[in-house]
Parts: C-alpha cells; structure tokens; sequence
C-alpha cells in the first residue's frame, strides 16, 4: 500500500507539472474575465474591433471543455511507447495497480476540469447580448453527474487504454480512440433489449454494463503488457 500511494504522489506531480500551462492560463482567464465590469464587457460585446478578445476568452474556455472529455482518456495511455515507461517499471508496481491508480487520478483531476468548465460557461454569458452566447457546457442527456464523471475518467480510458495497448503502437492513438468510442457506442445502445423506459435508466444501465466491462479489461491489459513485454 505504501508503494501505491508513493506511485500515485508521484505520478500526480508528474500529470500536474504537465498540466501546469493550461492551469495558469486558466486562472489568469478566469480572473481577467471576473474582474471586468459587466459595462466592459458589454461594450466589448457591441465592438467589432474588440472582438477578438472575446473569440480569445471563447477559446480558452473550450480548451477547458475538450480537455475535460478527452485528457482523462489519453493520459491514462501517456506512459506507454515512451521513455518515461522505463521509470514506471523500475516502481515495482504490478501494472494492475498502475492502471488503477491512473484511473484514481483521472478521478481526481475530472472535478477541477469540470469546474473550470462550468466557470468558462459562466463568465461568458458576461458577453452574451442579441441572442449570441459563446461557451457553454452542456451535458448530452439527463444522466446523474455521477454517471458522467464515471463515464469520462474511467470508462472511455479503460476502453482507449485496451486498444491502445493491444494495437501495440505509439503512434495508434487516433485508431484505439475510435475502437474505444464504438465500444462506448455500442454499449450505450443494449438498454433497447431490456424492459428500460426513461433515459435516466438507459444511462445507468450503459454505465453499469461499461464498468464491468472495464473491470475485465483492467487484467487484460496487465497481460498484454506482460506478454509483449510493455
């Protein structure tokens, strides 16, 4: 256990130190926006030469977004293919438990993503006027958050993480993403064979069904990893 919580300290400075752009632009961005009167940003809004600050903030408040669907997905295969997976094999930590504590981190960071999320969604109705608005976080059914949080720093990287794995190349991400989506698809379509009728129960059906699913391919992956050698 000692072990674990010293991989998981330092795998986490790691995936912070990395992260450590993005997380100050962020903050400044927040700030920055906060701060400005709402007679500011009104007339910011109304400028045509001051748009581009607006399509500035928009950006840096989508990265926010694409980060919070996509980076637990792909950190938890960054160890792989790369020098830095020497280091992890010289932790003595079974590749199980690496996995796992990956996934413990992606549970970790998903709740500042998300919340950065919805600060950029909140700060740029301070820009919305005649019917335009800008970023927006908006979740694609009525699933509970708890679903979707499972779903985005457990499930999709559980899946990509397999693909990735089993088509064994550093330079297959894109491929083990979309085998990952389909699977993910595919999954969220078998509540139609069950006596399910609101989509709040179609959504925790395909989020229980994916979970086993991952709990399979924790060890599946631990024995690509070492049969081939990873």
């Amino acid at each position: 256990m000692n072990e674990c919580l010293k991989y998981v300290r330092w795998h986490g400075r790691r995936r912070l130190y990395s992260a450590r752009v993005p997380l100050v632009l962020w903050l400044v961005t927040d700030l920055v926006v906060l701060v400005l009167p709402q007679s500011i940003c009104t007339r910011i809004a109304g400028s045509s030469n001051l748009n581009f600050l607006i399509l500035l903030f928009n950006m840096i408040f989508f990265l926010a977004g694409a980060c919070l669907f996509f980076y637990p997905t792909f950190v938890l295969g960054a160890p792989w293919f790369t020098n830095r997976r020497t280091l992890e094999q010289l932790t003595g930590i079974s590749t199980e438990k690496q996995i796992l504590s990956g996934l413990f981190l992606n549970l970790v960071s998903i709740f500042p993503l998300c919340l950065q999320a919805a600060a950029g969604t909140a700060l740029m109705r301070k820009f919305a006027h005649g019917g335009t608005s800008y970023f927006q976080l908006v979740l694609a059914d009525s699933a509970p958050l708890p679903v979707h949080f499972l779903n985005l720093a457990v499930i999709m990287p559980c899946f990509y993480l397999f693909f990735y794995l089993l088509f064994g190349r550093r330079g297959l991400k894109l491929p083990a993403w979309l085998a990952a989506a389909a699977v993910y698809s595919f999954t969220g379509n078998l509540w139609m064979f069950f006596p399910i009728s609101t989509e709040w129960q179609a959504a925790l059906f395909a989020a229980l069904l994916r979970l086993l699913l991952c709990i399979l391919l924790i060890p599946s992956c631990a024995r690509i990893v070492r049969k081939r050698g990873y």
